[in-house]
């Protein structure tokens, strides 16, 4: 080919027209074979849709007979066209010339890929993941069935195109890509053994390794991810190889900070100029999000959306007492178990029965609604499943769980002619249905009672005791539960009274089987049953009914991912307001932590005790979050034994609150189940101003210390409990007195009463004394933030009990007062015992 020809060429991918100018020399051809993926590589660098219009109308094949490779090349600019414009009508002839060209060169890679590739990029293809549809099943669902959908076609085409050639990238890429979509076991594990033959033969990309690691974290083979999310680093240190390693670290112990540090940096870094790539951060939280959520998302730009993506993690671990480490963690965690153990094993159905529909997206997610409660609530406390019988119960299973000390109950059945389980209310109680098979739509015949009870029919094979067995077992958490079935127990036992081989002819007065009649019916005496016990079951059937419906809408707007700690550490913690720097307030949570409780791990014969310390402000108002971590670690020639304590403190500034509500977690690093949360709500006070304040009241122990504020040094004792006869610390600041200003200082111990006749017994004939102390003082200079630091030796001989401990400042010259006041305990021989 000429130099002027190699230029025509060049510029025709372009879609010029220079070409037509420039005629190839006499005695060559117009055109040169097809090298595709040179092709489809300069294609990717066209941006001008009209550019790439033209050159598919000049590219355009005479009919379906043109040579097969003129059929690819024209997909491949129909292609570049739909991935430009999103028109479908493009994707539709890139399918159709593909398909031409795979069926004239059947060793066509470059065909098969191609017309998968357009089959998983159509409206079909998509459609393929709405799993429930309203009515009958779809066309589309009954082509899935027999392996004629969308999805099982693109499938086979990209594996036929890997038949052909085993480290086809292109096919590897869209293979992968599937399988990330499906998270089906089966396409996952194909797509991941694809990837490594790639590799193997030496043609692995950036986006082959990033697609490997997402693959091989469904797999739960972490360590593997990881190092294939690195090796994608090294080629491409881009947001979607920071997201696949971050995701791959959380699911490894002790690298969940590394993990979370470049899970976020992806989306911060790269996620808004990349809308597949945000696309992903976002379905990672959709089993998250509430419908509120979802309306806030749908109108921010790109960038206001990663950021907001950020604001939610950190919302998350807040509310739910971890770091966003670990919070990230524990949600890929539960992600993966659901995927496991409760991914939809079909894409079409209909809810039956009682079951709920989920509002927003849900119903997209790749797993059912066990898998969406799982992901809200983690592993359940109890799991009951009673076997199904032959009419009910259907297949079920009720989880329990125990938050904040409330017994809440999901539960879930699969009913018949539905293909998943779904999220329903109590499976309700029906005798009629039960003993005699007579369903709803038969009982507006006065005729079938009567032939039920001279001839009557089983309903199922022991079908009332197993669901009386399906009650029982639920009972035992909810009482509402056994009232139920006790009334479901006794419609049952009438039924047995009326159908009885009772001597029909003999007077019997009162007929028994009558007043079973009664009973059952009420005066109305038959259907729609709307009296007697069947009346009552059926409107406590719609009681409980909404009571589950209104638990279930709570559960999808809860977020509930606190640690649970099978052995808790008795923590005590205390929480110190001060002046902080500007205009912001220093707090300061001091922590006691029995040794005796906290395992140690061993290095070097040395005891290691790690901790995790977090202190966590929610703003009531706002919503604002402050918060502050830690994780200090202590070490031991021997292990801790009773009687010897940890001592932590943390400290953060933080804006004045209110009312916050706080939490303080303590954890064992190294093992999950041994850690605190104290939780509760308090002001965070403000010390802006020029008005005379005091700081919080701390109680500490005598001798050094250890916390250092400013100049002075103590050992905070968050208990505020002191021996009984020994002296304690007293630590506070004033704020706000000028340089030479007169104060006086006014301690005083009270003691607390006890209300009630108790109380008034003990303060006539026992009442514990307390104590005063004065100090007059001037004040020195105190420009810093700490104000004028006030460190007191308290000794006096104080009663066991509880006592209120506080400090009044007065100015002298100007009689302005402030106060503080704090709680003091003091122990007497058998409570320091105990």
């Amino acid at each position: 080919m000429s130099p002027k020809f190699m230029i025509c060429a060049a510029l025709l991918v372009r879609g010029t027209s220079v070409c037509a100018q420039n005629p190839a020399p006499a005695g060559m051809q117009a055109t040169v074979a097809l090298q595709p993926a040179l092709f489809a590589d300069s294609l990717a660098g066209l941006h001008d849709t009209v550019a790439v219009r033209n050159l598919g109308r000049s590219s355009e094949p005479a009919n379906d007979k043109s040579a097969g490779e003129q059929h690819l090349r024209y997909a491949l600019i129909e292609k570049r066209l739909f991935e430009l414009t999103d028109d479908d009508d493009a994707r539709k002839r890139a399918q159709h010339s593909f398909d031409k060209a795979k069926d004239q060169d059947e060793r066509n890679s470059w065909a098969h890929f191609g017309y998968g590739w357009a089959l998983t990029h159509g409206p079909e293809f998509k459609s393929s993941f709405i799993r429930f549809v309203p009515g009958v099943a779809t066309m589309s669902a009954l082509g899935g069935i027999f392996g004629l959908d969308a999805a099982a076609r693109a499938k086979r085409s990209l594996q036929r195109a890997l038949d052909i050639d085993p480290a086809f990238e292109p096919a590897v890429l869209e293979l992968s890509r599937l399988a990330l979509l499906t998270k089906m076991p089966k396409d996952v594990a194909a797509a991941a053994s694809a990837s490594r033959k790639a590799i193997g033969a030496g043609r692995a990309t950036a986006g082959i390794y990033t697609q490997l690691a997402e693959l091989e974290t469904l797999r739960g083979n972490g360590q593997a991810a990881a190092e294939a999310a690195r090796a994608g680093m090294k080629l491409r240190d881009d947001g979607k190889a920071k997201r696949a390693l971050g995701i791959a670290l959380l699911a490894l112990n002790m690298e969940e900070d590394a993990g979370a540090a470049s899970y976020l940096e992806g989306l911060s870094a790269t996620a808004f100029s990349d809308s597949a790539l945000l696309s992903t951060y976002l379905s990672d939280v959709a089993p998250l999000l509430v419908d509120v959520d979802r309306g806030v998302l749908k109108n921010l730009p790109a960038n206001e959306t990663a950021q907001w993506l950020s604001g939610f993690w950190e919302r998350s671990a807040a509310k739910s007492a971890r770091t966003v480490p670990r919070r990230l963690a524990e949600h890929f965690r539960r992600m993966q178990y659901a995927l496991a153990h409760y991914q939809r094993t079909s894409k079409f159905g209909v809810r039956g029965g009682s079951a709920f529909i989920i509002d927003g997206d849900n119903h997209r997610l790749p797993f059912d609604d066990r898998g969406l409660i799982y992901i809200r609530f983690g592993k359940p406390d109890v799991r009951i499943s009673t076997p199904p019988g032959e009419m009910s119960p259907p297949p079920n299973e009720s989880w329990i769980y125990t938050v904040e000390g409330d017994v809440e109950m999901f539960h879930f059945h699969k009913f018949p002619g539905t293909s998943e389980w779904a999220l329903s209310s109590l499976e309700p109680c029906d005798p009629l249905f039960l003993k005699f098979g007579q369903i709803e739509s038969d009982r507006g015949s006065n005729r079938l009672l009567s032939i039920n009870t001279q001839s009557p029919p089983n309903g199922g094979i022991g079908a009332s005791t197993r669901y009386i067995d399906y009650l029982q077992e639920r009972a035992k958490f909810d009482p509402r539960i056994s009232t139920y079935m006790i009334r479901c127990n006794a419609a049952l036992t009438d039924l047995d009274m009326i159908a009885s081989a009772v001597d029909r002819t003999a007077n019997i007065d009162p007929d028994p089987r009558e007043a079973a009649k009664a009973r059952l019916f009420g005066p109305e005496g038959g259907w729609p049953f709307t009296g007697g016990t069947l009346g009552e079951l059926r409107n406590d059937a719609k009681i409980m009914e909404q009571r589950d419906r209104t638990k279930a809408r709570a559960a999808l707007e809860a977020d509930e991912a606190r640690p649970k700690f099978e052995m808790p550490l008795q923590s005590i913690a205390q929480i110190y307001a001060f002046r902080g720097t500007e205009q912001s307030t220093a707090l300061t949570t001091a922590i006691l932590i029995p040794g005796q409780r906290f395992t140690p791990s061993s290095k070097d014969g040395v005891m290691v005790y790690p901790l995790s310390l977090s202190l966590i402000l929610i703003d009531s108002a706002t919503g604002r979050i402050r918060r502050a971590d830690s994780k200090p670690m202590f070490r031991a020639d021997q292990s801790v034994q009773k009687g010897h304590w940890f001592r932590a403190t943390l400290d953060m500034e933080s804006a004045p609150m209110r009312k916050a509500s706080y939490r303080v977690v303590v954890e064992n690093s190294l093992m999950a189940s041994e850690g605190d949360i104290r939780s509760g709500s308090q002001n965070i006070p403000s010390f802006v101003g020029d008005a005379l304040m005091v700081s919080d009241l701390v109680i500490g122990e005598p001798g050094d210390g250890r916390w250092k504020r400013g100049k002075t040094v103590i050992n905070p004792i968050p208990s505020h409990q002191v021996e009984r006869g020994k002296q304690f610390k007293l630590f506070y600041e004033i704020y706000n007195l000028m340089p030479g200003a007169k104060y006086r200082t006014s301690i005083e111990v009270t003691p607390k009463e006890s209300g009630g006749i108790t109380g008034a017994i003990k303060s006539v004939f026992g009442k514990r004394r307390g104590v005063e102390f004065h100090f007059d003082d001037v004040a020195s200079s105190s420009s810093d933030m700490y104000g004028l630091q006030q460190l007191r030796s308290i000794g006096a001989d104080l009663d066991p009990g509880q006592y209120d401990i506080s400090v009044t400042i007065t100015n002298v010259d100007t009689q302005v007062v402030a106060t503080r006041k704090a709680k003091l305990i003091v122990l007497g021989p058998k409570e320091m015992k105990e």
